[in-house]
């Protein structure tokens, strides 16, 4: 066995099957169930019980942030266990504490292991590329005329987590990560191309869920993608051939929805959907092998260019200087566009937003406004004034929505995970989770200017799931989604023990009396 794999790789050992966990979820509704995601979460718990035995409290370290961290979020789970002794259904909230504590566990593991970059570069490489192959096994069912009704819900692609929104946010992360991997100059160029097809896949999926949550959210996602990670430019220039591969296929992959959307009975409707679907199969396919040929081409072409430091580093900044730009630029054109009002604008936006308000037949979902998100965030507020201390108990905002309710609904989830810190578990519940997501991102940040370029870059991709999560999370329910929420807080540890300082080798004594002092250095290990 080589001596890389006998020293650092032992980290593969406990968390490659964590990996293959994620993409299971992500193929099995994403985990949601508690058939699927409880019998994982004892695995998880028996590969951390085993590294802290294996490896021994003196490869098991944290940074002072990261420890704050794991002990924030183990009060918040011990407080979501308390939370069963007030909660009206006392199940309910045993479920939810139990796929809390599956979280904590997930975020231990990944934070206490002893990383070096190329195991974590290879841990979220295989992560992206599993769920990067669902997204081309995806695209390549919607052939199949008798399996296309059962991946879409009213003409919108909901496999394979179950959920549009989840399945867009999960094919988003996978996206990302795998342009980010792309970037790299030391990963090899016959896989780069792959990976940049991949993420492809993964972004025409992701529009055929035709979700306004990820609509909304993608260019709060994208801005920070560019914030964290270090080669700005280099980033935003290896995602140029995904993004023109899923534009080429917009057309198409819009289409699935407004034909079946305008087809007048169930029976056309099926038919249409089918056709549509085999449609986008056959135009978006193609043009993902055209993004592997291109990027395959371009990672031949990287290895040969040779960008000086010090301009790599100015165009870092520039890219920094164009996103605020950006940022400044969208202010301007809200405020001109809303005739400097931009609150009566959100509040018309609100009140039209009070219920489903369907667009014409046979036009884009994203074209349509309307849900009852406002309502289901107006009883969690409610919630909270009601019980501000301790909340409603885990899991249990349903009941309590359906006795305050002004829709139709009966949503189980609060759509906001915000809301649901504060309507579950309270002020105290939202104080200990915020301060472990503040003190998980001192402890993943901290230092990067003093990092090797490529330790900084892995740490940054590692947090890509979290922004996802956390950004489009806000307005949905991804907290109950393991296949989601898992990747978000074990890569979150990941990149806080990345990010934690090397222990420092002794130094050498000096050499003896009559000894060589040009003596050749012992080679590292």
């Amino acid at each position: 066995m080589p001596a890389r794999l006998r020293t650092g790789g032992i980290v593969l050992v406990p968390t490659l099957p964590v990996v293959a966990l994620f993409v299971y979820w992500g193929a099995h509704e994403g985990g949601y169930l508690p058939t699927t995601w409880a019998p994982s979460a004892l695995v998880v718990l028996g590969l951390l019980v085993a590294c802290v035995i294996g490896l021994g409290r003196d490869r098991l370290r944290l940074s002072r942030a990261a420890a704050i961290a794991l002990a924030a979020l183990a009060a918040y789970t011990a407080w979501s266990y308390l939370s069963i002794a007030w909660a009206d259904s006392p199940g309910d909230a045993l479920w939810g504490s139990d796929r809390t504590l599956l979280y904590l566990l997930l975020f231990a593991l990944f934070a206490l292991l002893p990383w070096r970059d190329w195991t974590a570069q290879t841990v979220l490489l295989l992560f992206a590329a599993g769920v990067g192959a669902l997204a081309v096994v995806t695209l390549a069912r919607l052939g199949d005329a008798a399996a296309v009704p059962e991946m879409f819900s009213d003409g919108r692609l909901t496999a394979p987590v179950g959920y549009v929104n989840g399945a867009a946010a999960l094919f988003t992360t996978a996206a990302l990560v795998l342009v980010a991997l792309a970037s790299r100059r030391e990963l090899p160029w016959w896989l780069r191309g792959a990976l940049l097809a991949m993420a492809t896949a993964g972004l025409d999926a992701a529009v055929l869920s035709e979700s306004r949550g990820w609509l909304f959210s993608l260019p709060v996602v994208a801005l920070l993608t560019l914030l964290l990670m270090p080669g700005r430019v280099r980033l935003a220039l290896w995602s140029l051939p995904p993004l023109a591969g899923a534009l080429l296929a917009l057309p198409a992959l819009l289409d699935v929805f407004e034909r079946s959307d305008a087809a007048a009975t169930i029976a056309a409707e099926r038919v249409a959907l089918s056709d549509a679907a085999a449609h986008a199969a056959a135009t978006a396919l193609p043009l993902c092998f055209a993004v592997l040929v291109l990027g395959t081409l371009l990672a031949l072409a990287d290895r040969r260019v040779a960008v000086p430091r010090g301009v790599a580093r100015g165009a870092d900044r520039a890219g920094a200087g164009l996103a605020l730009a950006a940022v400044i630029a969208g202010i301007v054109i809200g405020l001109v566009a809303t005739d400097g009002r931009p609150d009566r604008a959100i509040a018309d936006y609100w009140d039209r937003s009070s219920s489903y308000q369907q667009s014409a037949p046979g036009t884009s979902r994203f074209g349509a406004v309307g849900s009852n998100r406002p309502d289901f965030w107006r009883v969690s507020l409610d919630a909270f004034e009601q019980h501000p201390v301790g909340g409603l108990g885990q899991d249990n905002w349903a009941r309590f929505y359906l006795l305050h309710r002004r829709s139709s609904e009966q949503p189980r989830w609060t759509h906001s995970l915000q809301l649901r810190l504060l309507a579950h578990t309270g002020i105290v519940g939202t104080l200990l989770f915020a301060t472990f997501l503040v003190a998980a991102l001192a402890a993943a940040l901290r230092g990067r200017r003093r990092m090797a370029q490529q330790l900084a870059a892995v740490t940054a991709i590692a947090l890509l799931p979290l922004v996802v999560w956390f950004v489009h999370g806000s307005i949905d329910w991804f907290w109950e989604i393991p296949a989601l929420s898992g990747p978000a807080f074990a890569f979150a540890g990941l990149a806080t023990a990345l990010a934690r300082p090397r222990p420092t080798p002794p130094a050498a004594a000096p050499p003896a009396d009559g000894a060589s002092s040009a003596a050749p250095a012992a080679a590292p290990p």
